[in-house]
């Protein structure tokens, strides 16, 4: 088999694949391609445009993760939206999503990290996740490094112990 018949039938199997998530009902909504659920809140973000309580919204923005002057990455919002009160808010539309053990799980796993890479670069962003039904949950929660590091009250904060290999 050639090299360029390969190549087309990489191409043939990735045009007859399925969308990039499985299972989810693409919808067309004022000219872009949306899923159903981020179709359904971009309908809501219109009503409430059109009401004067959202300034202005727009559909997948492009964020770059620079940190330490190095592009680790890239954010796609699903939509950024401008408040009357000249705020800005991120809404993202998760159709994954479970609670366990009392936080927020998505399947996606990049999609946290990310989330929380977002809301440390960005603080004067809000982060707002919403379900396909319009409901919204917590988005992924940052935690202080003060937090992380700082020994417990009362404990004394000791070096690891070595054990011996010979002696019990």
């Amino acid at each position: 088999m050639t090299a360029k018949a390969v190549l087309a039938e990489i191409r043939a199997k990735l045009d007859a694949r399925s969308p990039r998530v499985r299972g989810v009902k693409r919808v067309e909504y004022r000219g872009r391609t949306f899923t159903a659920g981020e179709a359904r809140h971009a309908r809501q973000l219109d009503l409430l445009a059109s009401a004067g309580l959202v300034a202005c919204w727009s559909p997948q923005v492009r964020f770059p993760l620079i940190v330490g002057g190095w592009l680790v990455g890239t954010y796609v919002a699903d939509f950024l939206v401008r408040t009357r009160e000249d705020r800005d808010e991120v809404h993202e539309v998760k159709g994954s999503w479970g609670r366990k053990g009392g936080g927020t799980q998505f399947v996606n796993d990049a999609w946290p990290l990310k989330a929380k890479l977002f809301q440390a670069l960005n603080p004067d962003v809000r982060l707002r996740v919403f379900t396909p039904a319009g409901e919204e949950v917590p988005p992924p929660t940052l935690r202080s490094a003060a937090t992380r590091t700082a020994a417990a009250p009362g404990a004394e904060a000791t070096a690891p112990r070595r054990r011996s290999r010979g002696a019990p």
